[in-house]
């Protein structure tokens, strides 16, 4: 949940990006998705480097994301809402 200040110029309302970190064997585009929040990775940056250095950073929150949805206490919580 943020205001994306690497990409926007800071007058847009938040707005709320989720990563699927589930394997889906079908397309979902479209379709209403749920959201439930698990954990917290880090707040809200603004990547000087520009969209390069928030694209790596996305790639290490992903690694962090599995790690914690790995701990056995979030994998049953996750597991109730996957279908």
């Amino acid at each position: 949940v943020g205001r994306r200040p690497t990409v926007n110029t800071g007058d847009e309302a938040p707005t709320v990006e989720a990563h699927v970190m589930h394997n889906f064997s079908k397309d979902f585009y479209g379709q209403e998705m749920r959201v439930v929040v698990l954990g917290y990775i880090r707040p809200e940056l603004k990547f000087a480097g520009g969209l390069p250095e928030l694209l790596d950073r996305i790639k290490l929150d992903i690694a962090v994301g599995r790690t914690q949805l790995d701990d056995p206490v979030n994998k049953v919580h996750a597991e109730k809402f996957v279908h």
